[in-house]
Order: structure tokens, then C-alpha cells, then sequence
């Protein structure tokens, strides 16, 4: 090179990509020159290399290598990395829809529906806007479409990463899919690396642990390569797109090998069901390591470290002769329930595959047993049998980590578990051993119905489960799936001829009104095609399926049930509050819009203590809602409740001055009209201390600020007397009398004197003797 020439820079993007004899005989290459360059040159001119490449290439040779030492990470979990990929589908999108004069808000669903499913991963986003931009359809539906599928071209590329999986690790390849496809999150280096090494002839964590890989990264990205990413210490597949191209059935028909072809959903549960069943039932876990209900303070497994504070040894004579102990209650008489937290961590600790062995083996189990051997489903049923320590502990470990079950699991009964856990042949397999009692069976049906476990629920009520039943806080199976959403539960319940349809749950709810609540539209119509069904059923409270509805602010259920004849839209609940009532006190805007549209509908229904739907809006600060009734033609803001109080008096006394200034504006009469009690909305006002809303009124000319109450006392006299000197600096502004006297004659400033406010007297000095 010329010496006077500066730096020549080589860009070599990337690397890892190519074929990988060849590529490493570059880098030995590149190596050499670097290395006899830096001996030779004297000067400041040289080569240098900007090699680009995923961490493997880095791992497997470069890093051994002095001239590659600098390294420059850029990991998909780096700060900025996720707003750079938002940044750049920004600005394709915005260039797209220039082009295509696409609207603003099929711009704002484009960026958001690929961001949703980037997943951090540039070649899916790149592929996707390029489909985008070739698509000779236009409509949010195609766009959806085009998302929702994998992109064109995407999966040539994936199959040529299935191809490139060298021939001798095929069957690890197959593993390492399988596991990587079936599990329920990310696995962890560690988690993968027990899981790919477990194989029934280990018995114990401590066997697995010594045959295990000891660099599994650098295992899992040799043999996968591009179709997966490690990321810090977690391992998945690259893209939510590389497990829909595996689960594609059309991989069977294509020229892949016949290890990789048997890669598919079944075969991937069950692969990862068999390891977790596996590891739960290693020799390590056949002691208790959880204290039993037997006995609270027993011994725990001797492999636990959370009890090396108990004196088990290394003293000499009688223990209870020492006085150097360090034994307090604490470690003598520890709550069980407060040492489970800390057993867990010592498990997570000891055993890393546990955790998402405990949580996940059951929903793997339940994906794939139909399919799996007799000797892993007699495994799964030793699992949910509370008299072994192999179950007791993975229950006490799920209940702490996922305790997404009410009541304590710790000794139940196998059939609840297999109901509880979705295990359809174990459950069937239970109940041909022995008939169970009716209790067991019936609460079986609530677990089943409440978790979604349809399968469940059929086998169930053919054994005789009772359906209407009333179990945890009152609910029946039918209430609880329909709370939860689990129309194929519902469905299989409405299919039994002893349901009752309108049997009361949770607070005298039906099954009608939690799906009205909970927004589930389809459940709400296989409801109301039962001929019993009563749609207008109340609860405890008094509240209708119709105002779980408005409540939750589903418009189509709303919309569904108002159409019926036998639906009261302005039945009033024990309160006597409508539904428009509820809506407009707690601010449902656009809810109301819509109820305000039914032809039947009453907007100034009052309810027991004489509120209107207007004086609630007001009371609560919903400004929208105030504006959408006094809209209305049918409103009557004349309207006051039980005590006198009008919408004016509402908004006042809350210091909403948004509230009061709109219905000043729409002419809202009683700005200065006395209460029950002889209250002004200007004495609420004050009361509440809000500067703002005393000037609104005062603003009026019809309210009067010197006007006295029943005991003879002024606006500024309560408003020093509580000390509230912003209210006290407005009134004074307007002009209030500083003279006046109460009937006792004490003036504005003697109330403060003797209240030791010497800031309020200094302002009544100002404006007065």
C-alpha cells in the first residue's frame, strides 16, 4: 500500500451466512495478513476489517483469535434497538402509503400490527413491508392477511436453513425444534440444556448435570443456525413465523429430512411433556421437600439447604445444655406457608429445569396424550397423585409460583387435580378405577368449567357430575365458564338436559350476565338461543345482564340485548339507577351516545334518593357526559333530587368548574337555589375549597354574594372560618362585605384572629377596617 494513502476499510456483512469451511478459511486468512501487517507497517496506514456477523461465528472461531478481539455488540436486547426497528417501519410505511395514498389510519394499523408481531426481527419486518408493497389488494382485511402468514419468500429461507443443518446432527436438530417449538416461553440456556440431554436413563439431576453440554450455545447455534436466536441467556426461535413454518403440515411434502419432517405440534408436546414428566419424577424428588400437613415443623429433604440454620450436629454434649445457639422462634416455629417461598428458591437454585417443569408439564401432557405411550401417561398419573412426594412437591411449587388457583392444592384429590390440569386420560383412567363421590365429581365440573378444559366437562357430567352445584363464592359450573369466557365449556354444559340456565352464581349473578360482563359476544348468543334463558334476569343488587353490558362497555352485546322485547333497558336497579344512570355517572361517554339512541330509552330516570343521570354526571367530574346529555332535547336540567340538589349543586360541591362552567352555559337553572339544608351551591363550593368554582359562580350575576344562610353567617364568613384563603382572595375581589357580622357579631377578621390565621386577616385588611 501507498504509504501516504490512509486506512483501507474492508466490509465483509454477513459472515456467519456462508458456506462454513470456506468462511473459516478466510478469517485464517485475514488473520495472517492482519497480524504480518501490524509487524511490517511502521506507519499509520493499514487495512482494517468491519465483519459482520450473528455471535456464533464470533464464539465458534473469531474470539480465540487476537486481531478479532474488538468486538462491537449490537444484541436485539440493547436499548435503542426496538425503536430503531419502530423508527424504520415508520418510515416505509409513511414512503407506502404516500405512495398508494393509503389513509392515516391504515398508516397508524400498518406500524402497529407489524410492530405487534416484529418480534425484533429485521427479516421478517423487511419481507412483510415488501409483500405490503407488491400487494395488488389494498384492504385491511389483506394487509391482516399479509401479517398474520408468512411472508413471501420467507419460507424458501427457512427451508434453506433447515437444509443447511449438517447431516450428522440431523436427530439433535429434530430435538433441539421440538423443545424449541413446544414450549409455553423462552427457555433458558440451562432449561435447554437439561431438557436436550434428558433421556429416561437418568435418575437423578446430578447424572444430568455431568453428561450435559458445557457450552450449549454454542450446540444450539452450531446446529440451528439462523433459526435461532440467543439472546443474553434466554434461547428461542427467531420469529413467531419459524414455528408457524414448522407447524406448516406442507413440511412433511418438501424435500427435508425425514428427522426434520417429524418435527410437528404433537410430536414437539410430546417431546417436552416426556422431559419435564421425567425430571419431575427424578430420585431427588421422591422426598418431601415441603413441610407436610402431618406435621408442620417435620424435617425437609436432607438436600435442602433452606434449613442449614438448624443445630443438627457438630456439638458436643446435650444440646439443650448450650447457650451459644442462635435459634430463635423464627427458626423453631416457622409459619409452612412462609418457608415455601423460600423452598422454591432453593429448588430454583439447585434444580433449573423445575421451575418450568412444575409450570408447564401438565398443558404439554394435555396437548399430546392422546398420542403418547401407556408408560408416560401412568407417569402423569403418578404425578397427580397427592401420595407421592414427586407430586406433593411440584404442587406446593406451583402453587407459589403460579398461583393461579383459589383455594390451597396441597392434598386434593387426584380426580380434582386431572380436572384442575386438563389430564383427560388420567381423569378417565381415575374414574374407571373407582367411582368417586359426588362431592369430588361436582367440584371436578367447577374446575374443569372455570380453567376451559371442555374435554373435561363432558367426561364429567357423563360420570354424573352435578351442573348446578353451587361451588367457590357461590358459582355453578356454567356461571364460571361463562365468566371466563370458555364457550366450548358453556357449550358442553348447555348440552346436558339438567342445566339450569339461570341458576344463580356470585352475588346472584347468571351465566347471562358474566358473559354480558366480560364482553363474551359468543357466549352471550348460545345463551339466549336457550328457550329458559331469561335475558332480563337481576342479580343480588338488583343490576340486569343489560347493565353488565353497558358496564363493561360492549356496545354489541349492548346492541343485542336491547333488540329483545323482554329487555328493560330503564329497569332500575335496588339503588333505582338505570343503566343510562350508571353510564353517565361513570363517565361512559360513548356508551351513552348509544344508549341515548334507543327509542325507549328514559334520560332522566331518578333513582331512590331522586338523583338524575345529569346530576350524577355532574357530581362525578364527567364533563363529556354532561355535554352529550344537555345535548339532548329530552334532558330537564329543572331536575333536583330528595334533598333539593340540582346538577349546579353537584358540580359545586366536588369543585368540578369544567362541570359548572357547561351547565351555566346551557342555561341550567338554580345557581343560587338553597338545598334541603339551606346550602347554596356557592356554600358547597367554599366548602370544598375550590378557588375556580367560586369565581364561576360569583360570576353569575343571579347568585348573591352576600347572601346569609339559616344561621345567618355569609359566604366570606365560611369561607375564613375554614381557613381556605384562595376562596377568601376571590370573594374579596368581587367585592364581599368585610363588615359583616354573624348573629353572635363576630366579623370575618375576628373568625380569623381566633383561628390564628394572620394571612387571612392581612388580606381582610386590605380590602377593609
Amino acid at each position: 500500500m501507498d504509504p501516504k494513502s490512509g486506512p483501507l476499510y474492508v466490509i465483509l456483512d454477513a459472515l456467519d451466512e456462508c458456506e462454513k469451511t470456506s468462511c473459516h478459511q478466510l478469517l485464517v486468512s485475514i488473520s495472517d495478513m492482519l497480524t504480518d501487517s501490524s509487524q511490517s507497517m511502521k506507519g499509520g496506514s493499514r487495512i482494517k476489517f468491519l465483519i459482520t456477523s450473528r455471535p456464533f461465528l464470533h464464539q465458534s472461531y473469531a474470539n480465540s483469535q487476537k486481531v478479532f478481539q474488538s468486538q462491537i455488540s449490537i444484541d436485539d436486547d440493547q436499548t435503542g434497538y426496538t425503536e430503531d426497528l419502530q423508527t424504520f417501519i415508520q418510515e416505509r410505511i409513511h414512503e407506502i402509503s404516500l405512495n398508494r395514498q393509503f389513509s392515516n389510519d391504515i398508516r397508524d394499523f400498518l406500524c402497529e400490527a407489524i410492530m405487534s408481531k416484529a418480534d425484533r426481527t429485521f427479516l421478517w419486518i423487511h419481507m412483510v413491508l415488501a409483500s405490503i408493497e407488491k400487494s395488488l389488494l389494498t384492504s385491511r382485511k389483506e394487509f391482516q392477511k399479509i401479517i398474520t402468514s408468512i411472508p413471501e419468500g420467507l419460507a424458501e429461507i427457512y427451508h434453506r436453513y433447515l437444509t443447511a443443518i449438517p447431516l450428522d446432527h440431523q436427530e439433535d436438530a429434530s430435538k433441539l425444534l421440538k423443545l424449541l417449538l413446544a414450549c409455553s416461553r423462552p427457555l433458558s440456556l440451562d432449561e435447554l440444556n437439561i431438557a436436550f440431554t434428558m433421556d429416561p436413563s437418568y435418575t437423578t439431576a446430578e447424572s444430568i448435570m455431568q453428561n450435559s453440554h458445557n457450552s450449549i450455545a454454542h450446540t444450539v447455534q452450531g446446529i440451528l443456525g439462523s433459526l435461532v436466536r440467543v439472546t443474553g441467556q434466554q434461547v428461542s426461535l427467531v420469529h413467531q413465523s419459524v414455528k408457524d413454518y414448522l407447524q406448516d403440515q406442507y413440511i412433511a411434502s418438501i424435500d427435508s429430512p425425514p428427522a426434520i419432517r417429524m418435527v410437528n405440534p404433537q410430536g414437539s408436546a410430546l417431546q417436552l411433556a416426556t422431559v419435564c414428566i421425567q425430571y419431575l419424577l427424578l430420585d431427588d424428588f421422591t422426598v418431601d421437600f415441603f413441610p407436610t400437613n402431618d406435621s408442620p415443623t417435620s424435617v425437609i429433604a436432607e438436600e435442602t439447604d433452606v434449613f442449614g440454620e438448624l443445630p443438627l450436629g457438630d456439638f458436643e454434649g446435650d444440646f439443650w445444655d448450650q447457650e451459644d445457639h442462635d435459634l430463635d422462634s423464627n427458626t423453631l416455629f416457622h409459619d409452612p406457608a412462609i418457608l415455601h417461598p423460600e423452598i422454591c428458591d432453593s429448588l430454583v437454585s439447585d434444580y433449573p429445569f423445575y421451575t418450568y417443569a412444575s409450570l408447564h408439564w401438565a398443558e404439554h401432557f394435555a396437548r399430546c396424550e392422546e398420542d403418547a405411550p401407556e408408560e408416560l401417561k401412568d407417569f402423569a398419573r403418578s404425578l397427580l397423585n397427592p401420595d407421592t412426594a414427586n407430586c406433593r412437591n411440584w404442587l406446593s411449587f406451583y402453587h407459589v409460583k403460579a398461583p393461579t388457583l383459589d383455594d390451597d392444592l396441597m392434598d386434593q384429590n387426584p380426580i380434582i387435580l386431572a380436572s384442575q390440569f386438563d389430564s383427560y386420560t388420567v381423569l378417565k383412567s381415575l374414574l374407571l378405577d373407582c367411582e368417586p363421590s359426588q362431592v369430588i365429581k361436582n367440584q371436578s365440573l367447577y374446575w374443569a368449567s372455570r380453567l376451559g378444559h371442555d374435554r373435561i366437562v363432558t367426561a364429567l357430567l357423563q360420570s354424573g357430575a352435578e351442573p348446578n352445584t353451587r361451588q367457590l363464592e357461590g358459582q355453578t359450573a356454567l356461571t364460571v365458564a361463562s365468566e371466563h369466557g370458555n364457550r366450548s365449556c358453556v357449550t358442553a354444559l348447555l348440552a346436558d338436559s339438567r342445566i339450569n340456565v339461570n341458576a344463580p352464581g356470585r352475588n346472584g349473578r347468571t351465566a347471562l350476565s358474566f358473559a354480558c360482563g366480560g364482553g363474551h359476544d359468543d357466549i352471550v348468543k348460545e345463551l339466549l338461543n336457550q328457550k329458559a334463558c331469561n335475558p332480563d334476569e337481576p342479580d343480588n343488587a338488583g343490576a340486569t345482564p343489560f347493565f353488565w353490558a353497558v358496564g363493561g362497555g360492549h356496545h354489541s352485546i349492548l346492541s343485542t340485548l336491547a333488540r329483545l322485547r323482554s329487555v328493560d333497558i330503564n329497569h332500575r336497579d335496588k339503588t333505582g339507577r338505570t343503566a343510562v344512570s350508571w353510564a353517565s355517572g361513570d363517565g361512559m361517554a360513548d356508551t351513552l351516545i348509544r344508549l341515548l339512541k334507543l327509542p325507549r330509552i328514559n334520560i332522566n330516570a331518578k333513582d331512590n334518593k331522586g338523583r338524575s343521570p345529569l346530576s350524577w354526571a355532574a357530581g362525578n367530574g364527567c364533563t363529556d357526559v354532561v355535554e352529550i346529555l344537555l345535548a339532548s332535547p329530552k334532558i330537564d336540567k329543572t331536575s333536583i333530587d330528595n334533598d333539593k340538589r340540582n346538577a349546579i349543586s353537584w358540580a359545586s360541591a366536588r369543585g368540578h368548574c369544567q362541570v359548572l362552567v357547561r351547565l351555566l352555559e346551557a342555561g341550567c337553572p338554580g345557581v343560587d337555589a338553597e338545598d334541603i339544608d339551606g346550602w347554596t351551591p356557592l356554600a358547597w363550593a367554599i366548602q370544598t375549597d375550590s378557588p375556580d368554582t367560586v369565581q364561576a359562580l360569583i360570576s353569575d350575576e343571579n347568585v348573591l354574594i352576600e347572601r346569609r344562610d339559616r344561621g345567618g353567617r355569609t359566604a366570606l364568613s365560611w369561607a375564613v372560618e375554614y381557613g381556605h384563603i384562595e376562596v377568601v382572595k376571590v370573594l374579596l375581589r368581587a367585592g364581599a362585605d368585610t363588615g359583616t357580622q354573624t348573629r353572635s357579631g363576630r366579623t370575618p377578621a375576628m373568625i380569623a384572629k381566633d383561628f390564628g390565621r394572620d394571612d387571612i386577616v392581612k388580606e381582610l385588611e386590605v380590602y377593609g377596617p
